[in-house]
């Protein structure tokens, strides 16, 4: 209200919050929050937001007995392997062979067939993950367009302390990952003179950082004929657009560990894109949505790198997701509802040699239903 007599601040708004708390098993720790919104105009808005969360460990991750496991492990070190990994996976590799009496890298090939014993559980040292996440955005509502807004905003997400549970593949590949031998093969006992996988520990760490950074884009639009005109009885209709450009997803395993950056991995497309389009006149609705992200990496660039005659050129990514799904329904009598619809109506198939990339393998799929509301 002290501000509102001001031209240039339409409406201003600050937002603060802090919190603390204390875990027994933990300690203490805290979170805070520090936002604001800037109404420069009726149509126009500038918002961004500071703030630190915190997620304290479950009791899965703090308390899991530490039970035998097995697990099917390909060895990074066999000859067919060794070469596929960071530049310093041979020396590495070479070095622990032949400290054991085994066959140096190059020449060493495992030839065990049967699971690997190891132990897996909990651990009761772990303490609560941080997170600082930085936004800032802009809101476009024009006066001359009635129904549209336009959002368009930035987000980059730290997270720091990050509790990891390490499969046995990660564990092996990363005791030969960085140019010295790390903790990890601490936790890799190899047989003496055959060099042969004996025994792993996995155990749940803080020692992982994730980085994200994007933008995303959203527009949505809804109007009535009527409002142009009263005798266009029509119904109404509304659309939805969000996009997303995905700049970084960086995960770091260990504090000296070399950054993964997984944008373009599957799961993690650079870009993706969901449109929706609904017409309700009266009782009756109908949608349309459209889902796309471009495509993804079937393989590792480590493995790429090291051999670009893997798989021929094509069959270095998967393809790019585009479905289109459509549902109507109609509501008899305000009590009973009739629906059915199309899910992925161009029939689109997941690559060959993958069961659920891009797409799940059920293909086009039909599906009708009816709800009754008993008031």
């Amino acid at each position: 209200p002290i501000l509102a007599i001001l031209s240039a601040f339409e409406d201003l708004v600050l937002d603060l919050a802090y919190r603390f708390f204390f875990f027994n098993n933990t300690g203490s720790t805290e979170t805070w929050r520090v936002g604001g919104r800037w109404r420069i105009t009726d149509g126009l808005m500038l918002r961004a937001t500071e703030a630190r969360a915190v997620r304290a460990p479950n009791v899965g991750e703090l308390f899991t007995p530490q039970v035998q496991t097995f697990a099917l492990l390909t060895d990074p070190c066999d000859d067919d392997n060794v070469n596929a990994g960071t530049s310093e996976r041979f020396g590495n590799c070479d070095a622990a062979l032949l400290a054991l009496g085994a066959p140096g890298a190059g020449v060493f090939n495992n030839t065990l067939s049967a699971a690997v014993e190891g132990r897996i559980g909990g651990n009761p040292n772990l303490q609560p993950e941080e997170a600082d996440t930085s936004t800032a955005g802009i809101v476009w509502q024009p006066r001359f367009i009635p129904g549209l807004s336009v959002s368009l905003d930035w987000y980059n997400i730290e997270l720091t302390q990050a509790i990891q549970a390490f499969s046995a593949q990660t564990i092996l590949d990363k005791c030969y990952y960085w140019p010295k031998p790390y903790t990890f093969c601490d936790l890799i006992v190899r047989a003496p003179g055959t060099g042969l996988l004996q025994f792993f520990q996995q155990f749940t760490v803080n020692v992982a950082s994730y980085e994200t950074s994007g933008y995303d884009l959203t527009v949505r639009y809804q109007f009535d004929p009527a409002d142009i005109m009263p005798s266009w009885n029509y119904g109404t209709f509304a659309f939805q657009l969000v996009g997303n450009k995905l700049e970084d997803l960086t995960f770091i395993e260990l504090a000296d560990a070399a950054p993964d950056n997984t944008v373009g991995d599957p799961g993690a497309p650079e870009h993706q894109v969901t449109f929706d389009a609904s017409w309700r006149w009266g009782n009756f609705l109908f949608n349309y949505g459209w889902r796309w992200f471009d495509e993804t990496r079937r393989f590792s660039q480590e493995r790429q790198a090291a051999n670009p005659d893997w798989v021929p050129p094509s069959y270095w990514t998967f393809s790019e997701r585009s479905t289109h799904n459509i549902y109507a329904e109609y509501e008899f009598a305000n009590r009973f509802t009739l629906y059915g619809g199309v899910n992925n109506v161009g029939n689109q198939e997941p690559d060959r040699g993958s069961l659920d990339r891009p797409v799940s393998p059920l293909g086009r799929y039909f599906f009708v239903g009816g709800k009754l509301r008993m008031n």
